[in-house]
Order: structure tokens, then C-alpha cells, then sequence
């Protein structure tokens, strides 16, 4: 998978978009679509960036235009009914309003 530092996506003029990964309750994941191309988003010390909250994640990212923001929860119950290694239930994607959260969170 490609990476990208925030700092090289304050500078990027493409289209970007913001996936959410939901990892579990306390723990969300940003990944950004650039021109349709997944990258995992790094800080300046090459660590994945995430948060203990949607609210703290906004805070790391403030600033920046995506045009649109998603979150993707995977289930991690696929074996508890039956599936197999190969059977995956999809993951659910929703969009969020990314211009409110920043607005809630003083962005």
C-alpha cells in the first residue's frame, strides 16, 4: 500500500478523500484516497495515524479539503457464523459529515 505524510497531503492538489478505518470502540484508523489511489497516512516520524476517537482524529487532520470522508467498520465475527477463510462479509462504509465534525470541533 502507498503512504503519504500529512504534511506532503497540506501540499497534495488532487482530489482527496478521507477513509475512517473503525477498529474496534476506541481505536480509528485514517486512510486517503489520492485521485482514487488508497494510502495509509503517516506523521512526520512515519507512524500510521490514529486516534482514540473520531474527535481526536479531526484534530490531528484539521486543515485539510477532503472532498469527501467515510468510515469503514469489518466485522471481526465472520468465523462466529460460519464463514470461512475465504467467505468475508463485506465492510460497511458511511459517509460523515467531515465540514460539521471539524465545525463541532473548532476546525
Amino acid at each position: 500500500m502507498q503512504k503519504i505524510t500529512l504534511s506532503q497531503l497540506n501540499q497534495c492538489t488532487k482530489n482527496l478523500q478521507l477513509r475512517v478505518l473503525s477498529i474496534n470502540s476506541c481505536l480509528y484508523q485514517a486512510y486517503v484516497l489520492v485521485d482514487d489511489f488508497e494510502c495509509v497516512l503517516l506523521d512526520e516520524k512515519q507512524r500510521s495515524i490514529k486516534a482514540a476517537s473520531v474527535g481526536l482524529l479531526v484534530e490531528k487532520l484539521k486543515g485539510i479539503p477532503f472532498s469527501k470522508a467515510t468510515m469503514v467498520h469489518s466485522s471481526a465475527y465472520d468465523e462466529m457464523i460460519g464463514l470461512t477463510e475465504g467467505e468475508k462479509v463485506k465492510a460497511l462504509e458511511v459517509p460523515m459529515d467531515w465540514a460539521g465534525l471539524c465545525n463541532i470541533h473548532g476546525r
